[in-house]
């Protein structure tokens, strides 16, 4: 069976964990103006200004980026709460471009902390998750900075594991080496428990789509038993799963083709040695007739998970009825009768 190409999987982020909680941590680091050493008054005033002006982020911003370019020697102290107040004003008017490029100016706050350039790490991945155009080489390096940072990071395991499954090579052995790599991944991100501040509308998704990852990187690897396990795991969070549906149905594809392959090698051998002993044709017989039974009712799992894709409907319902067509040996009506079905196992 050739390999299974990639099919657009949603690319989620934790909500809760989001820009709000970065641009708090961020601003716990206003909470006063720093004891410095002050060049002269317009140094100091020009500071206050950014410090006050506590409404309008793009202006502050503004008045920021200003101050590092007439004050490039103030004190370090100063320059770096500076560096702090200039990213959380990008990050609150949601910049997201300024974001990245200011995380990347750290050298703008000589005193930043360590805690404080792993948090610039994940304020990164935020902004490049939000960036349009998309840069997905942006959104990997930021999502290994931050598990290099804490290999348990959720939003960097969820957002790495979906951005690889976007992007399978077209031949071995990278392609081989990615699976292998999203499937740890994704693992990996399996394992973190719910945090308590994300409520289940927003976990249960993530969850899905981290089994539907695992469900399509073992049919790559025509890992069918695996696959279709992970695919149940994603139906039982969402019933209505299209893309589960589609991938269990080519798994049981795979195995179908296989017992069908079975079952015409026992009518050749039936057809070969219909003329002889008896007995001997009775056990031919038999064994043609049990082959034809297996390969029938996997055919039939076949169909019925597909029709449930079909039923689910989107993008991957779309593909599932074509494979039906393939495979389905009734008429049209029959055809569409056994989707309305499954639509009423569904609930839609």
């Amino acid at each position: 069976m050739n390999r299974i190409a990639y099919w657009a999987l949603p690319l989620l982020m934790i909500g809760a964990l989001g820009t709000s909680g970065f641009a708090q941590a961020a601003a716990a680091q206003e909470a006063k103006a720093p004891e410095v050493k002050w060049t002269d008054t317009k140094e100091y005033e020009d500071y206050r200004a950014v410090y006050d002006e506590m409404k309008d982020f793009v202006k502050k911003a503004t008045l920021a980026e200003k101050f590092f370019v007439d004050h490039p020697k103030a004190d370090p102290i100063a320059l770096t709460d500076m560096y702090r107040m200039l990213l959380r004003s990008y990050l609150n008017s949601n910049n997201w471009a300024k974001t990245i490029e200011t995380v990347e100016r750290a050298s703008l706050g000589p005193n930043l902390t360590a805690d404080e350039k792993k948090l610039n790490n994940r304020i990164g991945l935020v902004a490049a998750t939000n960036l349009t155009p998309k840069n997905n080489d942006k959104i990997k390096d930021y999502a290994e900075k931050v598990l290099k940072d804490d290999p348990n990071d959720l939003n960097a395991l969820v957002t790495l594991s979906g951005l690889l499954s976007q992007s399978l090579p077209a031949a071995n052995p990278a392609k081989d080496a990615h699976i292998t790599k999203t499937i740890e991944i994704t693992r990996q991100a399996l394992a973190v428990p719910k945090p308590d501040s994300v409520t289940p509308a927003q976990w249960n998704p993530i969850q899905q789509q981290l089994h539907d990852t695992m469900c399509l990187m073992f049919l790559n690897q025509t890992k069918y038993s695996d696959s279709i396990a992970e695919c149940q795991a994603a139906i039982k969070i969402n019933p209505k799963d299209a893309y589960a549906y589609y991938w269990i149905g080519l798994s049981h594809r795979a195995a179908f083709i296989d017992l069908n392959k079975k079952y015409n090698e026992a009518v050749e051998k039936y057809n070969a040695g219909r003329t002889g002993d008896p007995i001997a044709v009775d056990e031919l017989k038999n064994a043609m007739d049990g082959a034809l039974k297996v390969a029938t009712d996997k055919l039939n799992e076949t169909l019925e998970s597909f029709a449930k894709a079909a039923a689910a409907g989107g993008d991957a319902g779309t593909q599932a009825l074509n494979e039906m067509k393939k495979l389905f040996q009734g008429t049209p009506d029959e055809l569409n009768r056994l989707i309305e079905e499954s639509k009423g196992k569904l609930g839609n």
